[in-house]
């Protein structure tokens, strides 16, 4: 059985709650893994600098291309382990901007396929 860390939505740093850190199971796993994909920039970790979104290399550079944008990012939805597939997507930007948002109707498999839906406000 898998799990992470829960990150606090409001700042997402690491719950710690009574002195234990809080951790996360199953569907709600798989969302806020979902949503660390999408702000984990390429080239951030050190020890993998091919992995991440390509948000300087792809995205704010092509922002005039919707479908290429959206493509990108259900790309590194779907590669996050425990999803099984996309039933809705939509994104939202202002091609003056750097603000984003994403939202997802997403079937997962965490002991048994379930729907959760991803809603993420992306300022980049």
């Amino acid at each position: 059985m898998s799990f992470a860390f829960y990150l606090d939505p409001s700042n997402h740093d690491i719950r710690i709650e009574n002195g234990r850190i809080r951790i996360v199971h199953g569907a709600a796993e798989v969302a806020q893994r979902i949503k660390v994909a999408l702000w984990h920039y390429q080239g951030e970790y050190f020890l993998d600098v091919e992995d991440g979104t390509p948000w300087y290399e792809q995205i704010l550079g092509n922002k005039n291309n919707a479908d290429q944008v959206g493509l990108i990012l259900r790309r590194r939805i779907l590669g996050v382990p425990g999803v099984v597939r996309i039933e809705q997507f939509n994104l939202i930007f202002d091609p003056t901007g750097r603000d984003f948002s994403v939202s997802a109707k997403v079937i997962v498999d965490a002991n048994g396929e379930q729907a959760i839906t991803i809603e993420e406000d992306l300022a980049v």
